[in-house]
């Protein structure tokens, strides 16, 4: 008997493992393709805060934006803190006025801020093939 318990408990034990692994690549998974296709690296930092952390990846000076997510109402705000040194705002004082200040597009301010980095790189940072642009990272 209480072999044949343990062994239940083994399996359910390595079942909800391998679930949790799937879910671990779906994850991961869909990180990749949401950076690919926007271009930023979003990483949720306190899910009770709605604290997150969003870099471009054509932003070699690694400073990112950091935004504050309010379920209950879905609002979602740009903390401006200038004075962190990792703080990315105050570069883009005159995006973030017209797109989050005047339009309240926060998709239309990171898409600004995209064109004009994407710009700023040089060409030979960019590998042509028959499919897409890749950027190489050093």
């Amino acid at each position: 008997m209480r072999w044949q318990t343990a062994g239940r408990s083994a399996y359910a034990t390595s079942s909800k493992l391998l679930k949790l692994a799937k879910y671990l690549v779906i994850i991961l998974s869909f990180r990749e393709i949401s950076t690919t296709l926007t271009g930023y690296q979003i990483k949720l930092k306190d899910i009770e805060e709605g604290i997150c952390y969003v870099n471009s990846v054509y932003d070699e000076t690694e400073k990112q934006f950091i935004f504050k997510y309010n379920a209950s109402t879905g609002i979602v705000d740009l903390l401006d803190i200038g004075q962190d040194e990792l703080s990315q705002g105050r570069p883009w004082e005159q995006e973030m006025q017209k797109y989050i200040g005047e339009r309240h597009s926060i998709p239309g301010f990171l898409a600004a801020v995209t064109l004009q980095l994407e710009a700023r790189r040089g060409l030979e940072d960019v590998e042509r093939t028959d499919i897409i642009s890749v950027v190489h990272e050093d």
